[in-house]
């Protein structure tokens, strides 16, 4: 989501007497208190093997607390603390060692989250990279200028594909404003980005029978409720659907994936 990320403090101005309304937010900022977020994430992987088709299937449950502090010279601080992350797959991680403990890291100009501090957690298959992927969702690439736009605007973005593997993941698209929409009584915003993803990676994750080589690409939409009035996100679905192949022990197997994430404000 490469796009011009401004940052501002103060988006709301108030007249010179009193009972003036809030100006509308299209800008993240520094928030008075943590934002509580609950999700889920949805994921089938097919695996074309020379046995038959193999699939696997994962459910992630997530809750976290996202706080924006005051803008810098860097970006805008981000700090998250999970206090449920679990992966409902056979052979997944038990991550509830990092529950309470801050991630923190920055959100650059372009909207990515730069992590500088994360937990120290022992245990096979915890990648702070991954966690990103969790995180990435609810930080909405908002129009440049701060202000609703008429016209859809460039996003681009390359981060770490987390997971054990080495590599670059990519999403080259656009974001737009939709209708305007009302999400639990609360009038709001549709945001929409949509665009190519792609991943090429390499490693030996966790269950990896040894080092594999990842080739996918696909299509990724994410939808936001954005309330203008507190500068806040109510909810978040990604939808993403990507086909390549992994190779590892001298066989190319093609694969799909396709995953949806849904993220909700807690009020």
């Amino acid at each position: 989501m490469n796009h011009r990320f401004v940052l501002i403090l103060a988006a709301s101005a108030l007249a010179a007497c009193g009972g003036a309304r809030q100006a509308p937010i299209y800008d993240l900022r520094a928030t008075p208190a943590p934002l509580e977020y609950a999700g889920e994430v949805y994921s089938m992987t097919t695996v074309e093997t020379p046995g038959g088709e193999q699939e696997i299937e994962s459910t992630t449950t997530i809750a976290m607390t996202v706080a924006y502090g005051s803008p810098t010279a860097d970006g805008l601080p981000i700090e998250v603390v999970f206090s449920d992350f679990s992966t409902d797959a056979a052979g997944a991680p038990d991550l509830s060692g990092m529950y309470g403990l801050p991630f923190r890291g920055m959100v650059g100009e372009a909207g990515e989250v730069q992590l500088t501090e994360s937990p120290e957690l022992d245990v096979q298959g915890f990648d702070p990279a991954s966690m990103l992927q969790a995180i990435n969702p609810v930080v909405i690439p908002l129009p440049p200028s701060g202000h609703p736009a008429d016209e859809a605007w460039p996003l681009q973005t390359s981060r770490d594909p987390g997971g054990g593997l080495t590599g670059v993941s990519t999403f080259d698209g656009s974001a737009r404003f939709a209708a305007d929409t009302v999400w639990n009584g609360i009038s709001s915003n549709w945001v929409v980005s949509s665009g190519e993803v792609s991943t090429r990676a390499s490693g030996a994750p966790a269950g990896a029978p040894g080092e594999v080589d990842l080739d996918t690409e696909g299509d990724s939409e994410s939808m936001y409720a954005w309330d203008p009035a507190r500068g806040l996100v109510l909810h978040v679905t990604v939808e993403v659907s990507m086909d390549g192949s992994v190779s590892t022990q001298g066989m190319v197997l093609p694969l799909t994936i396709d995953s949806k994430a849904t993220y909700d404000l807690v009020e």
